[in-house]
């Protein structure tokens, strides 16, 4: 597939491959994660462009580009992903944890008061959300849960590399109706994306990223919020604060869920791009 074997010449023909499927941006980022992961920085990728690449490297890149024109994301590729500063590891079972969800994980930090918080996360995927705020909260209890066994397997990998303690838990919350406990805190990025959405999304995302975490149907797009406000309102604790990560075309209703709820000080904020993507609810009285 390379005619080239010196990094200049494999950079080039990478990225020209890349280009009939990736912008520009996207193109760039792909092979800077693809050499990083094989060793190489930013600097030798500018300063070492006569260097001679090994031939299992080129082996791997032919590998890894075969898959990329497949539309496999880069993430599932190296099987890995950087978030808020841990690296997890991530495969199809689990949703690539993406920018808005590190905003919301900063957004829960800092709002929080005690350095000793109870926390629990539902829709986990690979625990990117968990095991980030246990990073940072040490003194933290912090539950989180997921309806895919295959994606608690992942979490818990991610656990156990990171060396960092959270309980996990295979739950699905439509259909049990008792959490692990009482919390201060409440976070969850449930599936948000109706499914004529699916139609304007990009093929490496639907075509390999798990859709039992991405999609509800048209029918029913506030299936999950309508049942972790609920199952809110009984497991928090007085004072006690619900995180959402939310559709940006379901603020208002999303808004008035947790209103009629019985939650306070109801916030829908918008994320680095502008776009109404988190939700907040303060929980004052238990019933």
């Amino acid at each position: 597939m390379f005619t080239e074997s010196d990094l200049k010449g494999i950079l080039k023909q990478l990225k020209d491959y890349l280009s009939s499927f990736y912008s520009e941006n996207e193109s760039n980022s792909i092979t800077k994660l693809l050499f990083e992961h094989l060793g190489y920085s930013n600097l030798d990728l500018i300063t070492n462009r006569s260097e001679i690449i090994p031939n299992d490297q080129i082996k791997f890149l032919e590998v890894s580009l075969a898959r990329l024109l497949d539309h496999e994301p880069v993430q599932y590729i190296l099987g890995k992903v950087d978030f808020f500063g841990l690296q997890f590891a991530v495969n199809p079972s689990v949703l690539i944890p993406r920018q808005e969800t590190e905003e919301l994980v900063d957004m829960v930090l800092k709002e929080i008061k005690t350095n000793s918080p109870k926390i629990l996360d539902i829709g986990t995927g690979s625990g990117c959300i968990a095991l980030s705020l246990k990073n940072e909260l040490t003194k933290a209890k912090i539950d989180a849960l997921d309806n895919s066994e295959l994606a608690i397997a992942v979490a818990l990998e991610n656990s156990r590399k990171l060396n960092l303690n959270v309980h996990f838990h295979h739950i699905d919350i439509l259909h049990e109706a008792v959490l692990p406990g009482h919390y201060d805190v409440i976070v969850s990025n449930p599936p948000y994306v109706i499914e004529s959405e699916k139609s304007e999304m990009k093929e490496n995302v639907v075509e390999y990223e798990p859709h039992n975490a991405l999609f509800v149907s048209n029918e029913s797009p506030l299936i999950f919020y309508d049942c972790i406000i609920e199952l809110a309102a009984i497991h928090l604790n007085q004072n006690g604060k619900l995180y959402f990560e939310i559709n940006e075309s379901f603020g208002p209703q999303v808004k008035t869920l947790l209103v009629e709820s019985g939650f306070h000080d109801v916030r829908i904020i918008k994320d680095l791009n502008e776009k109404d993507r988190f939700a907040y609810g303060h929980w004052k009285t238990r019933t």
